[in-house]
């Protein structure tokens, strides 16, 4: 589908950029910081919303556990006490 020289033209232009690019989950982090502004959501005096969490069924706890200490080691995660709440739920998939 691609020559020789198309596939050497490709990596020429990809590799100055190889940080760039994740090929497993384990490599996927975040942008470094200055790249951009940070962003700010003007909001209207309120009062914050909560949501009760949601039960995690014990067959799925340690894999969860083990995603979350994840996500929080390589920064994609970070810990929050906030006024509001992220709901969210554990849904397995098809394969496993």
């Amino acid at each position: 589908f691609i020559n020789e020289a198309e596939i050497e033209y490709a990596k020429s232009r990809i590799q100055p950029y190889d940080d760039a690019f994740a090929f497993d989950l384990a490599e996927r982090g975040r942008l470094k910081e200055g790249l951009f502004d940070p962003v700010r959501i003007n909001t209207v005096p309120h009062k914050p919303w909560q949501v009760r969490e949601r039960p995690v069924p014990m067959a799925h706890y340690e894999k969860l556990l083990e995603f979350l200490r994840e996500k929080l080691a390589k920064g994609v995660m970070e810990p929050s006490i906030g006024a509001y709440a992220s709901p969210w739920f554990v849904v397995a998939k098809k394969d496993g």
